[in-house]
């Protein structure tokens, strides 16, 4: 297959071409695989207080805290500059939200958004008080069912600390910070701030939360920060509950071929990335996943695949199905491609033999327009691989499931 976009040299040319990669750009920006689950508990007896987690912000900070407002004591003799850092803080009502995820299946977070405001009172400079400060920072905090639709899922709580920003400048406080040769506010925007908890991402896994529903009660006291909410979570069999696992109430799916087309840069006609690739395909059914690595593929080269079939539940609410590729380039580029597919139940599911095409991007240079002048660099995407998959999706109605 050749490169679908080629620019003329003509401006309408340009500009119908110009349009379209924005219109594609956008589609693949916005367009996002639903979420496939966890789905909610029916046992509510499992429970993570929110005030568990609450209560190790609060303490992480107030070390934190503790231990400048130590180090500032100690040193006031030798600096002359004296400060003590309090804070306080909001919690805003947790919510359960979809992650967004195009190269992988997505999943159901817990959502608790923090923001923090530390006070910076009792400024002083040999012994004459002055202004105070306050330095806001944010924290979001997520809980997931890690790994839920295997046997191993486990709460997992992810917390992502952003850096910490002192507020600005007044007027008043530059004028006395020059007669003090600027120590006291280097003080401030430089010593305390670096001791707080600055950008960073942590994640803890809880061993003994086996799980694969998670569930959110959110609570409803907001001054106390909701510390009356909890997380819900409950393992049980995600697959055939009280059904026979038999052909009729599954769907097969079978990762069939995968073609490398044509695909080339404008004006230059090279290959994208190179003429023969050595990569890893990483392909989702719903959260079934499949990996196969391939040497040497060439263009217009169809590699057959026997992966296995992967067999999914087909309960009376069975949502969709939801497929995801993504090429991985082997040479150690970190070049990383992906595309998916979604097939609703008023669809079969996708029943039948499917396409699904893998893109590549390149950057376009500039182009020279007829009456002066130059545009700007445009972003292209071109097919570059082509997976066929079989669904076999069998057409009957299914009732009874009672534990998924």
């Amino acid at each position: 297959m050749k490169t679908f976009l080629k620019f003329k040299t003509g401006f309408k040319s340009l500009y119908f071409f110009t349009l379209l990669g924005c219109t594609f750009f956008s589609i693949a920006a916005f367009s996002q695989p639903p979420a496939q689950g966890p789905p909610l508990p029916i046992n509510q007896n499992n429970n993570l207080g929110l005030f568990v987690v609450m209560n190790t912000i609060e303490n992480t900070i107030q070390k934190n805290l503790d231990t400048v407002n130590a180090q500032t004591a100690r040193k006031k003799d030798s600096t002359n500059i004296g400060a003590h850092l309090s804070y306080t803080y909001k919690t805003y009502q947790p919510a359960m939200i979809a992650s967004i995820l195009a190269d992988a299946p997505n999943q159901n977070e817990i959502h608790i958004p923090i923001i923090v405001t530390y006070t910076i009172d009792n400024i002083s400079w040999h012994g004459v008080g002055f202004f105070s400060r306050t330095i806001s920072q944010s924290i979001d905090v997520y809980i997931t069912c890690k790994n839920w639709f295997t046997t191993q899922g486990v709460l997992n709580i992810y917390t992502k600390v952003d850096r910490a920003f002192i507020d600005g400048h007044s007027f008043g406080e530059d004028a006395l910070d020059f007669f003090i040769g600027h120590y006291l506010t280097d003080y401030v925007d430089s010593k305390i701030r670096s001791a707080l908890p600055g950008s960073l991402q942590t994640t803890t896994s809880i061993g003994t939360s086996h799980c694969s529903c998670l569930g959110l009660n959110p609570g409803t006291n907001d001054a106390d920060h909701y510390k009356d909410g909890y997380v819900i979570f409950e393992y049980r069999n995600l697959g055939f509950g009280n059904l026979p696992p038999t052909v009729l109430n599954t769907i097969d799916v079978n990762l069939l071929s995968i073609k490398r087309l044509t695909a080339h840069s404008y004006p230059d006609g090279k290959a994208l990335y190179k003429p023969m690739e050595d990569i890893q395909l990483v392909f989702y059914a719903n959260q079934n996943s499949q990996v196969a690595h391939l040497m040497q593929v060439k263009e217009e080269e169809v590699r057959p695949l026997n992966l296995g079939n992967i067999r999914l539940f087909k309960a009376a609410d069975y949502a969709s199905t939801v497929l995801i590729a993504r090429i991985d380039q082997s040479d150690g580029s970190n070049l990383s491609d992906s595309n998916f597919e979604v097939f609703y139940k008023n669809q079969n599911f996708g029943n039948g033999n499917q396409t699904l095409v893998v893109t590549k991007s390149y950057w376009q240079p500039p182009q020279h327009l007829p009456g002066g002048g130059t545009t700007k660099p445009i972003k292209v995407t071109v097919p570059a691989y082509e997976l066929t998959v079989n669904i076999n999706f069998h057409n009957l109605v299914m009732s009874g499931a009672t534990n998924r």
